[in-house]
């Protein structure tokens, strides 16, 4: 570990020619889950990303970088400080926090005079988890959620969303000199590009989503050249892993460290440093000394990465993943990179060649036995000697019982063991191989993903093998409750939440999904009871939403009414509550100045939800008000300008108004940014056949 004081040669010109430089700015843009093999300026021949190809062309382009992890928060962790996992100990999603005292690019350039701000485009790395500290601005607002029967993806927003905060952002907080990191999230599961690009790459929804999040990237790069601000701003391009796409049995990531996850994209371009391609091995540890050493900040913290501008010879360059063991028990993989091999330690070592062999299909330890052994004792040594402050005994913990909750649902195996029995390397048995054992895991991931993508038939035929294979098994049993519920099967519903009902864990969220079951099937009294017993074993407004509806169904409004008060009585600004009462009263027939005084409550409670202005605006549409109506879609859009229904709203107004042409743009709007399946992105090419536009390709 060291302390960087080399400053780069520009910086150097300008202090001996007698000329103090202007401090520059840093845009920090991270592309989650994206493979730097899946981009044009890696050797994709079958993608357009133009914008980032542009990007690449006048930047320095890293041919071989290597994400510390391939899992989103502790990834971030190491791009932002410099540090390896195995020193600031955080090595999972969810269940780990930033410690408060890791410098960070954010802390060091904030106590600098930059200003910093950071959007961010998933749940994994919002303020709960830490990673916020130092940033003066910090965006995380994501679009309400749709009423679905429970979460099966992590909170997110699209790339257009991101791209316009990050842009307003810089309007209303960017005085130089700034630094502002930009998260994008689309590349995750589940794939849901806007048909503009997923019928460009039918095969290939990953790549979709990798096309739409480049045009995005371009608004972004844009908007800096509009605002004169590109000529002075160190500009990283990165990923924080990739994605297996099954190379090694691996679908999704988190768990092995071969190189569909490991190999990410780095591109930087600054002020002064020479385009070109670099071969040699790196690491997203090295990002943050970097932007210190361009910026001339010779007395920051020690990192365990290098300054990507000087070639620092034999160094280890050190990946691992501890998620099986955390999250199943199994053995954890530690990876490193030393002299053009790539070492894996587990139960069989692996070597491969990391330039000749990228697809890592030859694996050259017996041939290197030599090799091996001396990169594994550096391995183990470098895990020794890099250890922080925080023990991974003291460091696992931090999600609360809510985070907890979501996680589960979406699947995450939260361990419940004790701290004491942690212990920084974990060990190696052929019992604990997590490959062998990865299938079931990946399965149920990828189901996940199909559902959120509204693929059922897929996602049932790909689970019906599984379900066959493991019929005892509870996670698959939920999944098939899910599939059967969402595609209206009453009879094969009731059955899987027979099954799951004997299960004897009787979890919130399994009752509520036998409570929906029994409900589509019409038993609403089975589904009240299921509902009631729920409610017992712990207090959720949700159940208590769903059992309003349900009592609605069954004519019983008075009692319907008085659970919805005794919610609004406890807290009168449960937004839930809040837009049940509001959907109440619209199918009750209620008159629209009823409705707009539940609306006007749920701005109060939620001054920045776009669902306010834009119902209201449906209100005064249907009343033949188009003036008005045209003002509240306006608003709804000045809260959250990627809100898809706020832009078709606009849409249907002007096409009233016989403004066609500005009809038109809404629509655009709408087809490139709404996901391919969707209501609105339907509604919007059918509109523009109405109008007579072709749609765009």
């Amino acid at each position: 570990m060291r302390v960087f004081r080399v400053l780069s040669p520009l910086l150097l010109l300008l202090m001996f020619s007698g000329c103090r430089p202007r401090p520059m700015n840093v845009l920090l843009i991270s592309m989650d889950t994206t493979r730097a093999d899946h981009l044009g300026c890696y050797g994709h021949d079958s993608i357009k990303t133009p914008n980032i190809d542009r990007l690449a062309a006048s930047s320095q382009r890293f041919a071989h970088c290597f994400s510390a992890v391939p899992v989103t928060l502790p990834s971030h962790t190491t791009i932002l400080s410099g540090r390896y996992p195995i020193y600031h100990s955080v090595r999972d999603n969810g269940t780990f926090h930033v410690p408060a005292d890791l410098p960070t690019l954010a802390s060091i350039l904030a106590g600098r005079g930059w200003t910093t701000m950071g959007v961010i485009g998933s749940f994994p790395i919002t303020k709960a988890f830490g990673l916020s500290r130092g940033f003066q601005y910090w965006d995380e607002k994501f679009p309400p959620r749709p009423d679905v029967l429970m979460p099966l993806a992590f909170e997110q927003r699209t790339a257009d969303a991101v791209t316009k905060t990050a842009l307003k952002m810089l309007d209303d907080h960017g005085g130089e000199p700034f630094f502002l990191f930009v998260h994008y999230f689309d590349d995750h599961r589940p794939w849901q590009a806007p048909a503009l690009y997923a019928r460009q790459y039918p095969q290939s929804p990953y790549d979709a989503e990798i096309a739409y999040l480049d045009s995005w990237i371009g608004e972004l790069l844009e908007g800096l050249r509009k605002r004169h601000l590109d000529e002075n701003t160190v500009i990283v391009l990165t990923g924080d892993h990739g994605e297996g796409l099954s190379d090694h049995e691996e679908e999704t990531h988190s768990m092995l460290l071969y190189n569909g996850t490991l190999h990410v994209p780095l591109l930087l371009h600054a002020p002064g440093v020479e385009p070109g391609v670099i071969d040699r091995p790196v690491s997203s540890a090295d990002i943050a000394p970097t932007v210190l050493e361009v910026l001339g900040i010779s007395d920051g913290p020690e990192m365990d990465g290098f300054s990507l501008l000087h070639d620092p010879g034999d160094r280890l360059i050190y990946s691992e993943s501890l998620v099986g063991r955390l999250s199943h028990g199994w053995n954890d993989l530690r990876a490193a990179v030393v002299g053009g091999r790539k070492f894996i330690l587990g139960v069989e070592p692996e070597l491969y060649d990391v330039e000749s062999d990228e697809g890592e299909r030859n694996n050259l330890a017996s041939a290197e036995p030599g090799k091996v052994r001396k990169i594994r004792k550096r391995l183990l040594d470098f895990i020794a000697t890099h250890q922080g402050p925080y023990p991974l005994a003291e460091s696992f913990s931090a999600a609360d019982s809510e985070t907890v909750r979501k996680l589960r649902a979406l699947g995450y195996v939260v361990s419940e063991r004790k701290h004491d029995e942690l212990e920084e390397l974990g060990p190696i048995t052929p019992e604990g191989d997590p490959r062998p054992k990865l299938e079931m895991v990946e399965i149920q991931s990828i189901v996940r993903s199909l559902v959120n993508e509204h693929r059922l038939p897929l996602a049932l035929e790909i689970l019906g093998p599984f379900r066959r294979k493991a019929p005892e098994d509870i996670e698959m049993i939920r999944l098939e409750l899910m599939i059967r519920i969402l595609g209206n099967q009453p009879g094969e519903a009731v059955g899987c939440a027979d099954l799951l009902e004997k299960h004897p864990l009787h979890e919130s969220r399994d009752l509520k999904s036998c409570a929906l079951a029994h409900r589509l099937a019409g038993d609403e009294r089975g589904s009240l009871r299921l509902i009631d017993e729920a409610m017992e074993a712990g207090k959720d407004e949700g159940l208590v939403l769903l059992k309003i509806d349900i009592l609605d169904e069954m004519g019983k409004d008075q009692e319907a009414d008085t659970l919805l008060a005794g919610i609004l009585k406890a807290s009168p600004c449960s937004e839930e509550a809040l837009w049940t009462r509001a959907r109440r009263l619209r199918l009750s027939g209620a008159p629209p100045g009823s409705l707009g005084a539940v609306y006007s409550e749920i701005a109060h409670c939620a001054p920045d939800d776009p669902r306010v202005p834009y119902n209201l605006g449906n209100l005064r549409f249907e009343a033949g008000d188009d003036d008005s109506a045209q003002k509240y879609y306006e608003t709804a859009l000045e809260k959250s300008p990627s809100y898809i229904p706020a832009h078709f709203g606009l849409a249907l107004v002007l096409r009233d108004s016989g403004e066609a042409a500005a009809a038109a743009k809404e629509l655009e709007e709408v087809i490139r940014n709404a996901p391919i399946n969707s209501t609105y992105g339907q509604k919007a090419a059918a509109l523009m056949a109405e109008l007579g536009i072709p749609d765009a390709e």
